[in-house]
C-alpha cells in the first residue's frame, strides 16, 4: 500500500507516496474508496473512464477526487484499481484513467464512514525527481 490514513479531530486524512505522479494519483484515488469501506471484499470486474481538469496542481487533486465521489454517488461502484493513462501538469492540468472495481453491496460489503466532501484543508501536492507525494483530507 503506498497511501496511510492521517489522524484528525473531525476528518480523515490520507498521505499518498509514489515514485510518479500517475502512480500516486491511482493509490489517492483508490485510498478515497477505502476510507468508506473494505475493499477486499471487491473485485476488478466493471470498468469506469476516468477524466478530471484543474488550474492548478491541487485544484486538479481536488477535481479527480470529486469525480470518484460523484462514482460512488450515482454508481455505487467502488474502484480497488485505477490505471492512469495521461496525467498532464503545466499551462493544462488534467488527467485521464481507467477504475476497475465493483457495485456496492450492502448485503455483501462493509459500510465505514461516509465522505460528505472533499476539502483543501492541508492538500498538498510535493513533487521531486524520485517522488510524488499527495496529501488531502475529507470531510465526514
Amino acid at each position: 500500500m503506498a497511501y496511510r490514513y492521517l489522524e484528525h479531530t473531525s476528518d480523515i486524512g490520507v498521505e499518498v507516496v509514489a515514485s510518479t505522479c500517475e502512480q500516486a494519483f491511482a493509490e489517492a484515488g483508490v485510498a478515497l474508496f477505502g476510507i468508506m469501506t473494505d475493499l477486499a471484499g471487491f473485485r476488478p470486474v466493471e470498468e469506469v473512464p476516468i477524466q478530471a481538469e484543474g488550474f492548478d496542481p491541487k485544484s486538479l487533486l481536488y477535481s479527480w477526487l470529486e469525480e470518484m465521489l460523484y462514482i460512488f454517488d450515482t454508481t455505487s461502484t467502488v474502484l480497488v484499481k485505477i490505471e492512469v493513462k495521461q496525467l498532464t501538469l503545466g499551462d493544462r492540468h488534467s488527467v485521464q484513467a481507467v477504475g476497475f472495481g465493483q457495485k456496492f453491496d450492502p448485503r455483501r460489503h462493509e459500510s465505514r464512514t461516509g465522505v460528505k466532501a472533499i476539502t483543501y484543508h492541508k492538500m498538498d501536492f510535493e513533487t521531486s525527481e524520485d517522488k510524488c507525494v499527495l496529501r488531502y483530507f475529507v470531510d465526514i
